[in-house]
């Protein structure tokens, strides 16, 4: 009935029962007070089993045998295991009781941890550093030791009883030397563990313990590698590390063949395109074209794996000249057309005056000096287009003694550094003052994201023309970087028919139409600041007999040169509100010569025009409520400089300093009726030293009826100071006397534009448009056959209706169908005499296509106006131009190319002269070829 009990397997595993006797023991005999046998029992306890209790009862029979330095350490080590709080006050009791009575040494080892031995290491190490130790009085030796670290001794350490030395020492690692070396540079180095910390990275050297290693190297976009090293004590190991790259195939393509491809901000090539190579992983993938919205998608390219891409480039339609702000066309305050920089390319247009050929509204005049644009049936011989404001990103370009607009090679030789040009028709005054009168046709020079890369361009031009550029470009970090370009032409020209003989040698004559010209533009950017330069110098013949002279002379010429350089600051405040502000500088100069022979000694008149002057404009565009934007600012010029000079043979009869001052602060706010109504409203009061202040306001209503239907309803005002030169100039009588006194212009316009978009390129537009014209300042013609400057009796009155039907920029393909028929009478509008030079119908037909696609486009632009009444009240033949353009590009040699004929069928075109040619018109120059060669690099 009873059952064997076994006995434990293992009596080494049931130690505590003998802990628990020694400890019984030990507590008797403390208790009776026999110090030496209890301590022998506690201690034989603790080492069976170790126990926190037991430790503090070997310090109280230390403290009670009198060895302080012994129940110091263990009452120490009693504190450092127990949590409570109790306890732990009992033993800072105890130490603080017996540490007079001690001689303590604070030991600190580098790294923590080390063993720490006294006087000997066979006596076994006295815990680790950190560490407070209790010695006995005396000088010790204190050894510190730690795994792979080479010992550490402190001699001489002076221990006295009631006080406390502290000995701190650095242990030496034993390691040895790791060269590494290999690509990529920056790759992360790991020792033994793929989740280690990065120990070092290509290429540097890796101090590690003696042994074996494994070298886990790694880098993004990189196939991991590992290496073994056996690294020896103070020795050194090589260890060569290539990591192979990881890549994938991208294949990009887009409608728009030649688009930029740029993966994380670096160039890759252009449209369509397969790349191979790519590092596998995330990338930003951007592809981009001037006058196209950009493309950006993230890809995640898989090893050994291939992604594909379509980009769908959307045209930009945004207009920043109508309100001075960035916003669609179809919300802009004003009837715009946008000319991209894909037209540009495609026709090959060589100057803002041939871009503008064609365009609604738009028709050109030339009287074989100056090249000038009218506006809606207006156009006076003689004026040099100054009531069209002329600028480059918002920077005017008219000159300070005309007031005149360059759109010829006298604005720049060629087109190449523009992303954009804005056709902003109607008053312009409110946001730009003088000579914004019929429109504002700004210039969108190339901006941060649209760079065109380096390269070097060479055209050629018949009859005997031909043209040079170079642009370089680059970026400096991430929102920083620079362009600039320089281009230059040479130009034999085309002599026109004129009705007397050209007093010139025979081999003159085929240069008597000469022009030459060169100019450099430029910008920098970082962050919110923009520096940009532009300058403009040319030369050309005078080949009419203009002012009576000396037909084909080469003495008559006409120099213009025209420069600004300007720095703009436009931070973004916050979400809502931006600021805009620069200061400038601009320059411009004239010089004429004009060769005379009134039947005797032959003489020479020269005229010298030189202006310079600063200015400032400060502007801020805030949104406070999402259905409500203002836009309001400053502006000042001052003309530190102007002169009129002219001398006949030496001898002045022209010398006037029209210097002159400027002052504006305008505002336009904007308010929205849910989607389906805008008003817009502003005014600018401007003030000239010259003849005082002036307000002009403008107001719109911009109705949305249905989805993709827009309405607008425009009034405005805007006037144009007289410029110095209709003030001042004559030529002492010989052709022209100043004036007594002028006036300034005025214009009153209204307009209803209809626009309906048919899917994302299709577009129908319609407008009818009225303006009154009062105190016209216009060249006249006295009894006596001199020229003055004068304001007109009656208003000018000028009406018309539009109409353009489009499909956008998609895919290579284009077409534009315009119509324009507009009247312009001197007093009443239907009866009043009709003005000089301004045809009654207008009509283009643009188109492009890709002939041969990713390798040629073509493109065609007809233009037909009905005659223009010219000085003798005859009206000009109709003109039918017909210009075709081919393009295309080699990608492989980085070459684009362009052949084109203006002119296609040779139409004899004549158009109205000024009153001061020999004839009332002039012939214009025929059929046209020309040949262009770009290559980058």
């Amino acid at each position: 009935m009873f059952a064997p009990i076994a006995l434990a397997a293992d009596p080494a595993l049931d130690l505590s029962e003998e802990a628990g006797l020694e400890f019984e023991l030990g507590v008797a005999d403390y208790q009776r007070r026999a110090y030496p046998q209890a301590l022998e029992h506690l201690l034989a306890s603790n080492r069976l089993v170790p126990n926190r209790n037991v430790v503090y009862n070997i310090a109280r029979t230390y403290e009670q045998l009198g060895k302080f330095p012994q129940a110091f350490r263990h009452y120490s080590d009693y504190r450092a295991v127990e949590s409570d709080p109790v306890r732990r006050a009992a033993a800072d009791e105890a130490i603080a009781r017996i540490r007079p009575r001690v001689a303590l040494v604070r030991v600190e080892s580098d790294p923590p941890g080390a063993r720490i031995y006294v006087d000997r290491v066979d006596l076994g190490a006295r815990g680790e550093a950190p560490r407070l130790l209790a010695l006995e009085p005396g000088a010790h030796t204190l050894i510190l030791q730690h795994e792979r670290f080479y010992e550490a001794r402190a001699t001489n350490v002076s221990a006295v009883v009631g006080q406390e030395a502290s000995v701190s020492l650095h242990l030496e690692p034993v390691l040895g030397t790791v060269t590494l070396s290999g690509k990529p540079a920056g790759a992360a180095v790991r020792v033994d563990a793929e989740d280690a910390p990065v120990s070092a990275e290509l290429p540097s050297s890796l101090k590690l313990a003696p042994g074996s290693h494994m070298l886990i190297v790694s880098a993004p976009g990189y196939r991991t590698a590992r290496q073994l090293v056996q690294v020896t004590e103070d020795g050194e190991v090589p260890a060569v590390v290539e990591l192979p790259l990881i890549t994938g195939t991208l294949l990009v393509d887009a409608l728009e063949k030649g688009a930029l491809i740029e993966i994380d901000g670096q160039a890759a090539g252009f449209t369509p395109a397969v790349l191979s190579a790519v590092p596998a992983g995330g990338h930003t993938l951007r592809v981009s074209l001037p006058g196209y919205r950009a493309f950006e998608q993230a890809i995640e390219l898989e090893a050994d794996g291939r992604v594909a891409v379509t980009a769908s480039l959307r045209p930009i339609q945004e207009v920043t000249a109508a309100s001075r702000q960035t916003q669609a066309v179809e919300d802009a305050p004003a009837s715009v057309t946008l000319i991209s920089a894909e037209e540009i390319r495609a026709f090959g247009y060589q100057s803002l005056y041939d871009a503008l050929g064609g365009t609604r509204g738009v028709y050109q005049s030339n009287d074989r000096v100056y090249e000038y644009l009218g506006v809606r049936g207006f156009s006076r011989q003689g004026d040099y287009g100054n009531r069209l404001l002329t600028t480059m990103d918002g920077h005017s370009l008219n000159d300070d003694q005309l007031g005149a607009s360059y759109v010829g090679s006298d604005f720049a030789p060629d087109l190449m550094d523009v992303e954009r040009i804005e056709m902003v028709r109607g008053p312009g005054s409110a946001l730009y003052g003088s000579s914004a009168f019929f429109g504002v046709l700004n210039v969108v020079t190339r901006e941060r994201e649209s760079v065109r890369p380096s390269h070097v361009s060479l055209a050629a031009t018949t009859p005997a023309a031909a043209r040079v550029r170079a642009s370089g470009s680059g970026k400096m970090g991430e929102d920083s970087g620079w362009w600039l370009s320089a281009d230059g032409l040479v130009a034999q020209g085309e002599p026109p028919e004129l009705p007397v003989a050209l007093e010139t040698s025979a081999d003159d004559a085929a240069w008597v139409d000469q022009s030459e010209a060169a100019g450099a533009r430029g910008k920098l950017w970082a962050g919110a600041w923009t520096a940009e330069v532009y300058g403009n110098y040319r030369h050309k013949r005078i080949p009419t007999g203009a002012f009576e002279t000396i037909p084909g002379d080469p003495r008559a010429h006409s120099d213009d040169g025209r420069a600004f350089a300007e720095l703009r600051f436009e931070p973004e405040v916050s979400e809502a509100t931006q600021v805009f502000t620069r200061v400038y500088v601009d320059r411009y100069q004239f010089e004429g010569r004009y060769p005379y022979d009134d039947g005797g000694e032959a003489y020479s008149i020269k005229d010298s025009w030189r202006g310079t002057w600063l200015g400032a404009e400060a502007r801020v565009a805030a949104v406070p409520a999402a259905w409500f934007r203002v836009t309001g600012g400053v502006a000042g010029d001052a003309h530190v400089q102007a002169e009129l000079q002219g001398t006949d043979g030496g001898a002045a009869y022209l010398d006037e300093s029209p210097v002159y001052q400027t002052a504006a602060v305008y505002a336009v706010a904007e308010a929205d009726a849910g989607t389906a109504l805008t008003a817009s409203a502003g005014a600018r009061l401007d003030w000239f030293s010259s003849v005082g202040a002036t307000v002009n306001p403008r107001a719109a209503l911009i109705v949305r009826p249905a989805e993709n239907h827009t309405v607008k309803l425009l009034a405005g005002r805007a006037f144009r100071a007289p410029s110095p030169y209709e003030l001042f100039y004559n030529d002492d009588g010989i052709t022209q006397v100043a004036p007594s006194s002028l006036d300034p212009e005025t214009v009153l316009t209204g307009e209803v534009e209809y626009t309906a978009r048919f899917g994302e390129v299709g577009s129908v537009v319609s407008s009818i448009y009225y303006d009154q014209i009062d105190n016209l300042i216009s060249l006249e013609e006295r009894t006596d056959g001199i020229l003055v400057y004068g304001n007109a009796d009656e208003a000018v009155q000028t009406a018309g209706v539009e109409l353009e039907a489009r499909r956008d920029w998609r895919g290579g393909w284009m077409v534009a169908l315009v119509q324009s028929v507009q009247q312009a009478r001197e007093g009443d509008l239907l009866g009043g005499a009709p003005l000089t030079n301004s045809p009654q119908y207008l009509a283009s037909l643009k188109a492009a296509a890709p002939l041969l696609p990713g390798q040629v486009n073509g493109a065609s632009r007809l233009r037909f106006e009905t005659g223009r009444l010219d000085a003798d009240g005859e009206i000009t033949a109709p003109v039918l131009l017909w210009d075709v353009t081919l393009t295309g590009a080699v990608p492989s040699l980085r070459l684009d190319w362009a052949l084109g004929v203006r002119n296609l069928l040779d139409w004899d075109v004549r158009w109205p002269a000024g009153d001061d040619g020999y004839a009332a018109t002039l012939q214009q120059v025929g059929r046209s070829a020309y040949a262009e060669a770009t290559v980058g690099f």
